[in-house]
């Protein structure tokens, strides 16, 4: 669902392209919640 609707962000690119750019997204997002619990940053 997230992908989906990141996906529709990168709008001129091939679908699969997109797919992989929004997947991209989405770890780079969780990756830096991790961060930020582990710092103890909120």
């Amino acid at each position: 669902m997230f992908t989906a609707m990141l996906g529709s962000s990168f709008q001129g690119h091939e679908p699969e392209e997109q797919t992989r750019l929004a997947k991209r997204a989405i770890e780079l997002l969780f990756h830096g919640i991790q961060v930020q619990k582990i710092r103890g940053i909120e």
